[in-house]
């Protein structure tokens, strides 16, 4: 499952998170969901609030993105400007009792910083995002399950962040 390991720290890249992967939108999910531990279980979700999170965690996937709070500032950039939502129906998944939990364990001042922290990435999942040829479909994206993650991201003109 896991690709290989960098050696300035030793952390597992995964194969979703390769540019050119050849797995499927629902391998790479299979590896994504297998390979975080602390991911919130969506069958404890109901309704639209499990649909924002499912659909948050294919994000996740077509865009290379793991769940470090670096990955998840991220996460954010790439769904407002290269997903197309839209601002409200994500400040919606952002609302929701499972969002507002997930922050209040990591903590407000926390979340902050790391975004913060991570505001070059920001500016370069904008910049990238305005150059794809066409925005990922964030609840439409069933007729993708079985293409390689390469092959949409070739569609989508996406260029991952490592």
């Amino acid at each position: 499952m896991l690709a290989k390991t960098t050696d300035a720290n030793l952390v597992p890249l995964l194969r979703y998170r390769d540019q050119n992967s050849e797995l499927t939108l629902v391998e790479g999910l299979d590896e994504y969901f297998h390979s975080m531990s602390n991911l919130l279980d969506l069958n404890q979700l109901q309704g639209s609030e499990r649909d924002l999170f499912t659909n948050h965690d294919v994000a996740h996937v077509v865009f290379g993105c793991d769940i470090s709070l670096r990955n998840e500032v991220m996460m954010d950039a790439w769904t407002v400007f290269g997903t197309d939502v839209g601002v409200i129906a994500y400040a919606r998944y952002l609302s929701s009792p499972a969002a507002q939990n997930i922050f209040a364990q990591i903590g407000y001042l926390k979340g902050f910083w790391s975004a913060i922290k991570a505001l070059p990435d920001v500016f370069r999942v904008i910049f990238r995002a305005r150059r794809m040829k066409a925005k990922w479909p964030w609840s439409d994206h069933e007729r993708y399950m079985q293409r390689s993650l390469g092959d949409i991201r070739r569609e989508l003109g996406l260029r991952i962040l490592p």
